[in-house]
């Protein structure tokens, strides 16, 4: 729910102290029903804390904020390691043809020389192709062919990652993802 009105930040841990999951809602009983129906993690939870905050956006930047910086061992979305990007640093591509491989080699020099590690989430397509002056459609082209070649993979709902063959996993979820997936569009249209 994302009303006007003020919403709950909630930790989980585990008996030893370990933070297992960080989450927001505006009902935390009925949101830990939930865990408890689905995710296979909840028999581990031993302790909860709420804090109530006045709005859902700052909800939503404090629960970012929370997984981010003290990495509860359960969420899946930021946190991962996020690959160092400053859009204002890369240089527009300006060739008339070949965009979409000029785009996919500039990736490959980032992964190449260690910036861009594996398991490390890049930058969005829609970012990528802002910060080089090419199309989403020409920035998916080249995204699609380096997660071909093995380089990158995309995980639904969460990013787009380096890849290096070893299986990227949602920590949230009750199995890990199959090493070979296929592909699903990392830049969809917003009709």
């Amino acid at each position: 729910m994302t009303g006007s009105g003020r919403a709950a930040l909630y930790r989980l841990f585990d008996a030893e102290g370990r933070l297992l999951y960080v989450g927001i809602t505006t009902d935390p009983h009925q949101r830990w029903k939930r865990h408890a129906m689905f995710m296979s993690w909840w028999g581990q939870v031993a302790r909860r804390t709420v804090d109530w905050l006045p709005s859902w956006q700052e909800a939503l930047a404090a629960e970012k904020r929370a997984i981010q910086e003290e990495g509860p061992r359960f969420n899946g979305t930021h946190n991962h390691p996020v690959a160092p990007f400053v859009a204002t640093e890369w240089q527009p591509i300006t060739i008339r043809r070949g965009k979409a491989v000029a785009l996919a080699e500039r990736i490959c020099q980032e992964i190449d020389a260690g910036r861009w590690r594996p398991g490390m989430k890049i930058p969005s397509c829609d970012e990528l192709a802002t910060a080089t002056s090419i199309s989403p459609t020409t920035a998916n082209l080249a995204l699609r062919a380096l997660q071909a070649e093995g380089r990158l993979k995309y995980l639904r709902g969460v990013g787009i990652f380096v890849y290096d063959g070893v299986a990227l996993e949602r920590p949230n979820r009750r199995r890990p993802l199959p090493s070979q997936r296929s592909w699903i569009d990392p830049c969809p249209r917003k009709d």
